[in-house]
């Protein structure tokens, strides 16, 4: 077994992602449940699952460093002598023993780019295979040395008896010798060759060929897609639409929002903030909630509202009738319609009104706080439930949708409101 994955249950969606991966990388993988027998105790079956493991993956969150089980399992592989891989799903301060014990081992961080840190840590993987296999190979036994034969005594040797001189025969006259012809070079065989030679060289040059037309033809897709994604970012349509809190300076008070135009029907249109605002709990407390009884939608529809538009504003903001989102990879129960001024996209929605991945890429404003020193990426917020209703859909750092979701009461996914407003508003 090559893997013995680490994590807490309240992650299990984004573990699941991550060991599909180390399994079509080819690794063999021990994670619980699924490794223990029905009715088998935990503190009996992980001692050996972490023997017999040649690496340890660490699953890093908020959740995970309030995990009683964890550290003793990094507590028994640190003394088993294994590889630590730790990932981190998300931006924490590390409790003080996992910053301890961790201070000499590279942590991998999976919410920036999971793509680059999942191969990252394949690498890693394949380094300690290797050296694994190295060091379990069997020496070869030595083999025992040749005897050396004896050698027969040497016998004396019998002296050489004089021979008579020959008389010196008389010389014939010199005949003219024939020119001694050449041999016949093989023609044939070297001709062979040569033929062979021109014939593998020119398969290489072939492969060559083709493996370069293919790179530049890649290279051709994706710097067409990277050219179309930013030409779409600069023909995007905005407005301006009341004021909030952006550059983090309070002094100079609130700076303008700018909307993202998705839709426009007749009189009115349908508008994205452009930047995540907050950094808002979908919920407060961890239970299951839909959109409907969420405290997120209360402060859209109440604290947001009334902080970002005067009473002018609001008349030209549209009441709405919000349709509750069903999951198309689940069947989590999505709540009631509720009729609002102010909410959340739902994964129908952001498939409708974004044309690709990046063009859903999220930044957050300098006024937005969640702990992420120095970047401005952000996940945000929607309101289709995820794999169960304590998980939330949302958009990650690269513009993917995390289906299956998170947490409902994580305090690092941002908030971009949407509504639809009157066209006149911002004429």
């Amino acid at each position: 077994m090559d893997v013995f994955i680490s994590y807490k249950s309240a992650d299990r969606p984004t573990v699941e992602r991550i060991r599909t991966y180390l399994q079509h990388a080819g690794f063999s993988c021990w994670i619980a449940p699924d490794c223990i027998p029905v009715g088998s105790d935990y503190g009996i079956e992980i001692p050996p699952a972490l023997r017999q493991a040649k690496a340890f993956l660490l699953i890093l969150s908020d959740a995970a460093q309030t995990s009683v089980w964890i550290p003793k399992e990094l507590n028994a592989a640190l003394d088993a002598k294994k590889q630590i891989i730790p990932l981190l799903l998300e931006p924490i301060t590390l409790r003080d023993d996992y910053a301890f014990k961790l201070s000499n081992v590279q942590i991998h961080n999976y919410y920036e780019d999971p793509e680059a840190a999942m191969l990252s840590v394949v690498q890693r993987l394949k380094a300690i295979l290797r050296r694994t296999s190295a060091g379990s190979k069997p020496k070869p036994e030595p083999q025992p040395k040749p005897q050396p034969k004896p050698q027969p005594k040497p016998q004396p040797k019998p002296q050489p008896q004089p021979k008579p001189q020959p008389q010196p025969k008389p010389q014939p006259k010199s005949q003219p010798q024939p020119k001694p012809q050449p041999e016949p070079q093989s023609k044939p065989q070297a001709d062979g060759k040569k033929q062979e030679e021109t014939k593998s060289s020119g398969c290489v040059n072939i492969v060559v060929t083709i493996g370069a037309a293919l790179l530049v033809l890649f290279l051709v897709v994706r710097g067409i897609s990277w050219i179309w994604d930013r030409v779409s970012d600069q023909m995007i349509k905005t407005v301006s639409f009341g004021e909030y809190e952006q550059d983090g300076n309070v002094l100079n008070g609130k700076e303008p929002i700018e909307w993202i135009v998705l839709d426009e029907q007749d009189d009115k249109k349908l508008v994205i903030s452009k930047y995540g605002l907050e950094y808002p709990r979908y919920n407060e407390e961890y239970t299951a909630v839909t959109w409907e009884t969420c405290s997120l939608r209360t402060w859209l529809n109440k604290t947001f509202l009334n902080a970002a538009f005067s009473e002018e504003e609001q008349a030209g903001i549209l009441w709405t009738t919000v349709t509750p989102d069903e999951n198309p990879d689940y069947s989590t129960f999505a709540g009631n319609a509720t009729y609002d001024r102010v909410f959340l996209l739902s994964i129908d929605e952001v498939n409708r009104y974004f044309s690709s991945d990046y063009a859903k890429r999220g930044k957050a404003t300098n006024s937005a706080k969640n702990g992420e020193s120095g970047t401005k990426k952000c996940r945000w917020w929607l309101r289709t439930p995820g794999h169960d209703s304590t998980y939330v859909a949302v958009v990650e750092f690269d513009g993917t949708l995390e289906k299956s979701g998170h947490v409902v009461n994580n305090s690092i996914v941002a908030v971009r409101p949407a509504m639809w407003i009157d066209s006149n508003s911002t004429d």
